[in-house]
């Protein structure tokens, strides 16, 4: 029987590097961020408002938005499947009723790192124009920075959804991982996610691993956006941004001045 994980939390965090390490095991499949969120998404206000609301029964719109990921999937021979978002956390009220059972693995880093790991990105294509910035030329890294922690920018949207998971009634439902224990300690997150998951052991390879959405990244201008490097290691990031960017999005973070969620596998995790 086919089981449905997810993958969440904020950008430039780890999660596809994480979903290259998952996939190594054969009974896994996960990768960089999946359609199926947007799908589900688009489908929601048709099962519920409308000249044909009234034809559908919760059990009916329960089994029509199960269906995408059944069919989304249908072509993966693996048992095990990693859905990767960052907007699921939105969202866990509808997972819960499609996956009575659903578990979050949530990857976190300090938003200034966040901040700094995108703008890394858009010096290494100066030639382009990425969605990243809305396709806009006339930036700056104060507007690009402002554009991403707006409350509907790629780290603000998800920086708030984490919010609402992490502080609502289902929070026992989440891992959050840290990118730093990830790339520090990948053996011993692995085998969190794994016990948390309630998944068998699987001997990963932190040194060889392959992955890249080289059409994606064109697509939206970013070449590289998701090119995960052979070896799983930590890596200093260069300061670009302004002291005073940095500055306004240092401190600690709400996972660490609030304490661990109350999971022995992500106290650490949270922490690391």
């Amino acid at each position: 029987m086919r089981r449905f994980f997810f993958i969440s939390g904020l950008p430039r965090s780890g999660s596809t590097l994480l979903g290259a390490i998952l996939r190594q095991n054969p009974e896994v499949h996960a990768g960089m961020t999946s359609p199926v969120f947007s799908l589900v998404n688009a489908l929601l206000p048709r099962l519920s408002g409308g000249e044909f609301a009234s034809m559908y029964t919760d059990a009916e719109r329960r089994a029509i938005l199960r269906g995408l990921f059944d069919s989304y999937y249908i072509a993966r021979p693996e048992p095990l499947i990693f859905d990767t978002n960052r907007s699921w956390t939105q969202k866990l009220p509808v997972l819960l009723e499609l996956f009575p059972d659903a578990r979050l693995v949530c990857l976190v880093r300090p938003i200034g790192e966040i901040l700094q790991s995108f703008e890394h990105q858009y010096l290494r294509n100066p030639l382009q124009v990425s969605q990243i910035v809305n396709r806009d030329p006339d930036t700056s890294a104060y507007t690009r920075s402002d554009q991403l922690m707006f409350a509907n920018g790629l780290i603000g949207l998800a920086l708030n959804g984490l919010k609402e998971a992490f502080y609502g009634a289902a929070s026992d439902r989440l891992m959050l991982v840290s990118y730093q224990s990830l790339v520090s300690a990948p053996a011993e997150v692995i085998a969190a996610i794994y016990r948390f998951c309630a998944i068998a052991p699987f001997a990963h390879d932190f040194a060889g691993l392959s992955y890249s959405a080289n059409e994606f990244d064109s697509q939206i201008g970013a070449p590289g956006l998701h090119d995960v490097r052979q070896q799983v290691e930590p890596r200093q990031l260069t300061a670009t941004l302004p002291p005073d960017i940095l500055a306004r999005h240092g401190g600690p973070a709400f996972w660490q001045t609030d304490g661990p969620l109350s999971r022995a596998d992500c106290t650490w995790a949270a922490n690391g």
